[in-house]
């Protein structure tokens, strides 16, 4: 435990300040026979935070240095998880939160804290569980490491890289995905005919288990498909063809795509509004941007789920909690809801961002969201995504309805 003395910086000895006096100079020590003015004198002296924490993930121990880290005007960190200190902000405290409770030895993990003055400090995390003679975990120990201030090179390519992507940008790639996209599609047509043929060959089902290999090999394909399709929608002209579109047909349609894309842990349930209601969009497109929300509920879904898909026609005044002036006046409201991770409030407010993706190891292009959000822009409809983490992700899509007349 700290005591009052370690909360604050222990004041300076007259005319030595910053030396030791004579009398503390010692013959060599090891680090068992080191005393505890000296260890106050070395934690006072270090630019990293030191910290002890009971099995409730509450201080129990912090340096000064991590005093400084969270600003001189914050409470103390003493007794309190870092989401219950006044004063100060701590963005990564979910993740980190979930790595301490499953009792994960931690190197190496950024972690960002946010001052009262808005200041920001980056650290990384080590720590190390504390057991006890019966195996349970009794607390943790552990450091916020500063990190090393980037070179002057360094900082030049993270702007360059933070910068915002231009409709320059979006032409030249676009004009790079349409290519890639069209050779792409061919040699899936081939693949996934010839897969089509194998399942067809008596020979071919007498080997065992060959079926669940070859459904396998058709949902990749499907899946790849899909990709093509959104590269398709990246193209330099990126042109969109509004007409009238029965929702409920196309979703219904979309099922065995859909089953065949989610693992079998995952369940999609259909919703329908039985009015049937048209919307005018492009109908390829939303199929695509249907497919990218299957496909990030999917990943934000590891270990099984609930995807639920529903349909709901609304009048003006009808219109749903969190209608904008921008939302169709009479709309289609398409709902996508999964009960997976969800996402954190930085990545939420970079979700639509095109090339911006959280996917490690080159799953996906990060174009996903932001295609969406295109469609239903170029179809003078709205998107809202709400999600937490912990708590899933509801995207809503609303469509302008058909005009009666163009049913």
């Amino acid at each position: 435990m700290m005591d009052d003395r370690q909360e604050h910086t222990r004041p300076a000895r007259p005319e030595t300040a910053g030396a030791l006096d004579a009398n503390e100079r010692s013959a060599p020590q090891s680090l068992q026979q080191v005393g505890e003015p000296q260890l106050q004198d070395f934690l006072a002296l270090a630019t990293d935070g030191f910290w002890e924490r009971d099995s409730d993930l509450r201080f129990t121990f912090v340096s000064p240095a991590v005093v400084s880290m969270v600003g001189q005007r914050a409470e103390s960190p003493l007794g309190r998880r870092e989401p219950e200190i006044d004063g100060a902000a701590f963005p990564d405290w979910p993740r980190l939160e979930s790595l301490l409770r499953n009792r994960q030895p931690l190197r190496g993990m950024p972690y960002r804290l946010r001052s009262a003055d808005g200041s920001e400090t980056t650290v990384t995390v080590n720590a190390d569980p504390i057991v006890d003679d019966q195996g349970e975990l009794s607390g943790y120990r552990g450091v916020f490491a500063r990190t090393a201030a980037p070179s002057a090179a360094l900082a030049a390519d993270q702007a360059d890289e933070a910068a915002p992507v231009t409709e320059r940008d979006l032409a030249v790639l676009g004009r790079v995905a349409g290519g890639l996209a069209h050779e792409f599609n061919n040699l899936l047509t081939v693949l996934h005919g010839n897969l089509q043929l194998l399942q067809l060959e008596p020979a071919v089902l007498a080997i065992p288990d060959i079926d669940e290999v070859l459904d396998c090999a058709l949902s990749a394909s499907r899946e790849g498909a899909c990709l093509s399709r959104t590269l398709s929608m990246f193209t330099a002209n990126r042109t969109i063809s509004l007409a009238p579109v029965d929702v409920n047909a196309l979703l219904t349609d979309m099922q065995a795509m859909m089953r065949n894309a989610l693992s079998g842990a995952v369940a999609v349930e259909l919703m329908l509004d039985p009015s049937d209601p048209l919307a005018m969009t492009d109908a390829a497109k939303l199929e695509a941007a249907v497919m990218n929300l299957v496909n990030n509920a999917k990943n934000a879904m590891a270990d099984g789920g609930r995807l639920l898909i529903k349909t709901t026609c609304h009048a003006g005044p009808d219109l749903p909690d969190g209608g904008t002036s921008a939302t169709p006046e009479n709309a289609v409201e398409i709902t996508v809801q999964d009960d997976g991770v969800g996402m954190t409030p930085d990545v939420l407010a970079r979700a639509t961002e095109p090339l911006f993706s959280v996917k490690t190891g080159g799953r996906r292009p990060g174009l996903g969201l932001s295609m969406v959000d295109r469609l239903l822009r170029a179809s003078h409809g709205t998107m809202t995504i709400v999600s937490a983490p912990g708590e899933g992700t509801t995207v809503r899509m609303m469509l302008p309805q058909a005009p009666a007349t163009e049913a």
